[in-house]
């Protein structure tokens, strides 16, 4: 039943089967649970890339989890592998003739499934298994391939299907234990007040990684559905590493986590992990918990080649600069009318000076983009970088 809603495309057809699929799971005891093989086989049905059900990309961003599982509990694998249902299995060996769908009808099927994943996984929590005590390892990849499902280009304007992302996502975060949630199966760590806080290995420090770094760069030319600029050279790394992923996707993955303590606090290892990719930084540094500090201490990033190009003259590139500065926001914090912590105030206000404010003496007048069609992105930068500037001065109690 669960398979055949993901691929109904009659509308009355699809409601009845998922108001039947609630009414079993709510009126009759059985054993069945959501698991991270039904989604993955609902994926490779429709099709999908097989990068994103890629095992070596996944392990790679889990390797430490399940090493420090491993040594806990010696049945645990130690390396991340993707199942799927054996009728699946079967049916690609014998490479039977498959039925396309219009753009239409798939654009339903993939949508209403959307929308009956996010109702199972928040109105019928006893029917999801997709973590077991401190291995939370199906349930981040889960969140991941949600959080790609979200970004697919049939829903980047459809703000139902971004909700329905948005919600689950906030329920199974808070369904992960606080102490799993900062440190993984390694050892808790707490911070100067006692309380729990992040350690190396962390739910959404390994999430993070997971979305930042697809698609791989051998696979970025085949995934992207966008245009690349003509003018870079596409056998270079920078080339790749910049394109790798759209400005706007950037945001719209932001965008896609809830507004939540948990929410917000992965939005700043994701806005720390592009921010660094999106002034082509080869080298990714990881930390913790990212904060103000780190950008104010790495000065590949507050003295970012890239970024001085960005604000040049002769290459004026006012969406990249957008883009950077809300990255940087989220990484200082962005909850308003709130004094910021004293020890962040000094490098809060270096931030400022060294990035937003030589940002706008490099910003040309608006007079002289009349005839350039850029008016628009210059006054939104513009704006958006008087806001955020204003901001930071209440927050550090500036006058």
């Amino acid at each position: 039943l669960f398979y055949s809603i993901s691929v109904c495309t009659e509308k009355r057809l699809s409601e009845l089967l998922i108001k039947s699929f609630f009414d079993l799971c709510k009126n009759y005891s059985f054993t069945w649970r959501l698991e991270l093989k039904h989604l993955s086989t609902v994926l490779c049905n429709y099709g999908i890339h097989h990068h994103v059900l890629d095992d070596r990309q996944c392990s790679r961003h889990l390797q430490e989890h399940l090493r420090v599982l491993k040594k806990q509990n010696s049945k645990v694998r130690s390396s991340f592998r993707f199942s799927y249902a054996s009728f699946l299995t079967d049916r690609k060996s014998r490479k039977p003739p498959t039925t396309g769908l219009t753009e239409a009808d798939f654009k339903f099927c993939v949508s209403k499934f959307i929308f009956f994943l996010s109702e199972l996984c928040m109105g019928l929590p006893s029917r999801v298994n997709l973590k077991s005590r401190s291995d939370w390892t199906e349930l981040c990849v889960f969140c991941y391939l949600l959080c790609l499902l979200g970004t697919e280009k049939l829903f980047i304007e459809d703000f139902k299907v971004s909700e329905a992302v948005s919600s689950t996502f906030l329920y199974l975060f808070d369904s992960v234990s606080t102490e799993h949630w900062y440190c993984g199966a390694g050892k808790v760590e707490r911070n100067a007040d006692n309380k729990i806080w992040f350690g190396e290995i962390s739910f959404p420090g390994t999430l993070a990684s997971l979305v930042h770094d697809f698609p791989a760069e051998e696979y970025t030319l085949e995934i992207c559905s966008w245009r690349l600029d003509n003018h870079i050279d596409p056998t270079e790394k920078s080339y790749i590493k910049n394109e790798a992923d759209h400005r706007l996707n950037i945001i719209h993955k932001l965008e896609l986590v809830p507004h939540s303590y948990r929410g917000n606090q992965l939005k700043r290892f994701l806005a720390f992990y592009y921010l660094q990719s999106s002034l082509i930084i080869n080298h990714i540094s990881s930390v913790k918990y990212p904060t103000v500090k780190d950008i104010a201490s790495n000065s590949s990033i507050y003295d970012s080649t890239y970024l001085k190009i960005l604000w040049h003259s002769e290459q004026l590139n006012f969406a990249a600069l957008l883009v950077i500065v809300k990255l940087i926001d989220v990484v200082v914090g962005t909850e308003p009318q709130e004094a910021f912590p004293a020890k962040d105030i000094e490098d809060i206000q270096f931030v400022q000076k060294k990035m937003l404010e030589r940002m706008q003496r490099k910003l040309p007048s608006v007079q002289t983009t009349l005839k350039t069609g850029k008016i628009l992105l210059l006054s939104q930068l513009k704006s958006h970088v008087e806001n955020v500037i204003e901001r930071w001065k209440r927050g550090c109690g500036a006058d």
